[in-house]
C-alpha cells in the first residue's frame, strides 16, 4: 500500500488466520509505520487499508523577550509550516524566513533539526 504522497510504500501480508503482517511481525489497524522520516497510521475499514500522514509535534519557537512564540511543524514532503499561537493555518517556511510579532521581525532558522528565532533590527532611520 501507498503512504501518502511521499512514505513510499509498505507491504502487509495476510495470514491463514486472516490477520496481518509486516515484516513478519502481526499488525493490526491503528498501528503506526516510519517511511522516510514520516510517521503514518494504517487503519483497516471495510476490508480496504489506508494510510495517513501523523504529523511530529510542533516545535514551538520563543520570538526574542516579546513573550510571543511561534510553532514550526514538519509536513509530510519535508518542508515546514509555522503558525503564532496555538490556532490558523500554517504559512510554508524555509531555514531563513522572517515572522512578525509585536512589530518585531525575527528570523527563523533550522540547525541540527532545531528552530531558532533571532531578531532582526529595523532599518535606521533618519531623523531632522
Amino acid at each position: 500500500m501507498t503512504l501518502g504522497e511521499h512514505g513510499g510504500v509498505v507491504t502487509l501480508m495476510t495470514t491463514t488466520s486472516g490477520r496481518y503482517t509486516k515484516d513478519n511481525q502481526p499488525f493490526a489497524s491503528g498501528s503506526t509505520v516510519t517511511a522516510n522520516g514520516n510517521e503514518y497510521r494504517l487503519t483497516l475499514v471495510s476490508g480496504r487499508w489506508s494510510a495517513e500522514f501523523v504529523p511530529p509535534e510542533p516545535q514551538v519557537v520563543a520570538l526574542g523577550r516579546s513573550g510571543q512564540s511561534v510553532q514550526v511543524v514538519r509536513q509530510e514532503d519535508g518542508g515546514y509550516n509555522s503558525r503564532a499561537g496555538s490556532s490558523g493555518v500554517g504559512e510554508s517556511i524555509a531555514s531563513g524566513s522572517t515572522v512578525t510579532a509585536n512589530g518585531n521581525e525575527y528570523r527563523l532558522t533550522l540547525v541540527s533539526g532545531r528552530w531558532s528565532a533571532e531578531f532582526v533590527p529595523p532599518e535606521p532611520q533618519v531623523v531632522a
